[in-house]
């Protein structure tokens, strides 16, 4: 539907009906909202909650990286490329491309041997990882077991099949006397013995672990993606047949909105780091189980003051143990399902919104209908209000290669928010990027022309401040935002700031729009997203060129 048709009001009456009709399985699983910026989130987000309604996850595309939140934009070329579903296989090859051969023997003195990691060793233990089908960090294991093992092997060998006591030992012991007589150890014995020594002695081996961690090295979503975009080797490595040379940038820049679906796909690769030795797998889980022990043999007599001592009698303790106690006390167990859904990236949610859900890419999507496996999803947007490079052109080219046919579409045609004086004027820039598509009818009218006027450009800032001030003298109480492409220079003014995209999605009383022309040049869907704020008066303050 086009602007102010009410897609918002909309998604979140079906979010609110689907909450009240499937309650049990949604307030188990939650609802994942997904608006275009934290502006609208904000504007948004107390609705459900006022309806009694705390099964909701609120996020925005640059925050679908655990952890990450981006806000920083590609430019959009760079951003139809990390949109594109190739980024998948791009990263699969990435990853692979961590999973390494030495070029040249690598040599690890032991006590007794020196032993040599070559390809041919290397190569099985990646062949054996790999066939695991786990992700990276999960798989390492059974490379450097594999390879721990081939090595302690290749140690055997070389040290031979018999190792006798050297003669100078022999002369020190001279006859043995009365010693007691030791029971020589077996061949199978000795060879045990040998093989767990040697195995000790790699496990503790500096050099081994660094060997390890060079072939195959423990990685998080954000350290391989740096290191991606900052070699140029690696990105014409990964990219194949795509040419991934524009996706080059220094180590160390920041996120983009972009870059958080691939950030996710990665951690979906890769998988949570292992964990250290002696690291707890759950924090002071024996502390609290004792804990609890305590607390039911303080409860057990209270329970046979109650009911007595006849032991056909059942009391609760004969059906709480410690490890239930325990586990309930547990801080997930005191969280709502919004919040454990939102601290947990491999949540499944029951249901997925998306509004304005033409700013997502192909990538976008991929990694949100993960988070919903059932695939049930109401998405609202229009793609003539379109401003991202990698978003959808045409609901078929983003939906089809998850969905399929799986899904309706419907239209919503009346305007409910803008004037159709206002409408008017953005009829005609519609037009002129999109003539194919149809502005929403408005329903109402108020006889009030937007007013333009053009200003000299060394005077923008003053005329900008002036009619701002105007505004606010004829508004009263209401809201009032200045929408432009370039925010600077236009702070202290007593109205909301907004570029484009970021008042994608909200409206106000009144509109102030800085440099039209400046905005329909980088995009014209975005002059008429401006355009369609407005639900009172709208200004234009044109500059001479």
């Amino acid at each position: 539907g086009g602007p102010g048709t009410g897609k918002t009001a909309v998604a979140l009456h079906r979010v609110a009906y689907l909450l009240y009709t499937f309650r049990e399985r949604l307030a188990r699983s939650g609802v994942l909202v997904v608006g275009p910026s934290a502006g609208f989130i904000r504007y948004v987000g107390g609705v459900l909650p006022a309806l009694g309604e705390s099964a909701v996850v609120f996020t925005t595309p640059g925050r679908l990286a655990q952890g990450v939140v981006a806000t920083a934009v590609d430019q959009d070329e760079v951003a139809r490329t990390k949109g594109g579903l190739a980024m998948v296989d791009v990263l699969r090859r990435a990853v692979a491309d961590r999973q390494e051969l030495p070029r040249s023997p690598m040599a690890i003195a032991l006590d007794d041997v020196v032993v040599v990691i070559d390809r041919a060793a290397a190569a099985e233990a990646r062949r054996r990882a790999l066939a695991m089908d786990l992700p990276h960090n999960a798989a390492r294991t059974t490379f450097r077991d594999t390879l721990g093992s081939a090595l302690v092997t290749q140690a055997i060998e070389r040290l031979g099949p018999e190792r006798e006591d050297p003669t100078e030992l022999a002369d020190v012991l001279g006859d043995p006397g009365d010693l007691p007589e030791v029971a020589p150890m077996s061949a199978a014995q000795a060879s045990a013995k040998l093989r767990r020594e040697l195995r000790d002695d790699l496990r503790s081996h500096l050099g081994f672990h660094a060997a390890i961690e060079r072939l195959w090295p423990v990685l998080s979503p954000e350290q391989l993606l740096a290191e991606l975009f900052a070699s140029r080797e690696r990105l014409a490595s990964a990219g194949g047949e795509i040419d991934l040379s524009g996706l080059y940038r220094p180590e160390g820049a920041a996120w983009t909105v972009s870059d958080a679906p691939l950030l996710d796909e990665l951690a979906e690769l890769l998988g949570p780091p292992p964990r250290q030795p002696g690291q707890p797998s759950e924090p002071d889980s024996a502390a609290e189980r004792a804990y609890a022990a305590e607390v039911l043999s303080i409860l057990e007599p209270a329970d046979r003051n109650i009911v007595g001592e006849d032991p056909d009698e059942l009391r609760p303790t004969d059906f709480v143990t410690a490890d239930i106690l325990a586990a309930r006390h547990v801080p997930e167990n005191l969280m709502s399902v919004a919040e454990r859904a939102a601290a947990d990236r491999d949540w499944r949610y029951g249901h997925l919104v998306v509004d304005e859900a033409q700013e997502l890419s192909a990538m976008d999507w991929y990694v949100l209908l993960r988070r919903c496996p059932s695939h049930s999803i109401t998405a609202v947007g229009d793609l003539a209000q379109r401003s991202a490079a990698a978003g959808a052109q045409a609901w078929a080219d983003v939906l089809a290669p998850q969905l399929g046919a799986r899904w309706t579409y419907r239209t919503l045609t009346v305007n409910y928010r803008t004037p159709a004086e206002i409408m008017a004027l953005a009829a005609t820039v519609l037009a002129d990027f999109a003539p194919d598509r149809l502005p929403p009818e408005s329903v109402r009218a108020t006889g009030e022309d937007p007013w333009q006027r053009t200003v000299p450009a060394a005077d923008l800032a003053a005329e900008v401040r002036k009619a701002v001030e105007a505004e606010v003298a004829r508004l009263g109480r209401g809201t009032l935002a200045v929408i432009a492409a370039d925010l600077e220079g236009l702070s202290g003014l007593p109205a909301q700031l907004h570029t484009p995209v970021s008042a994608k999605g909200l409206e106000f009383d009144v509109v102030v729009i800085v440099d039209p022309e400046q905005i329909r040049v980088h995009n014209p869907a975005d002059l008429y997203v401006s355009i369609t704020r407005a639900t009172r008066r709208l200004g234009l303050l044109h500059v001479e060129r």
